[in-house]
């Protein structure tokens, strides 16, 4: 895992540990993508859905 992620073990083991309680979002991005999982549903969870608006008003 930690080669796959490119996230040292000790990071991994104070995370796992909960020694870590706010990990970065580089390490959270980089486990996840190690970990094949989705960041779309928790991205969204947090943030609201993207609404894109327009770069200028057409009025």
């Amino acid at each position: 895992m930690s080669e796959r992620a490119s996230v040292s073990v000790s990071t991994i083991r104070a995370i796992e540990e909960g020694r870590t309680v706010d990990p970065g979002l580089f390490t959270v991005i980089s486990l996840a993508v190690a970990l094949q999982i989705d960041l779309g549903p928790m991205m969204t969870s947090v943030t609201g859905p993207i609404r894109h608006k327009p770069l200028h008003d057409t009025d």
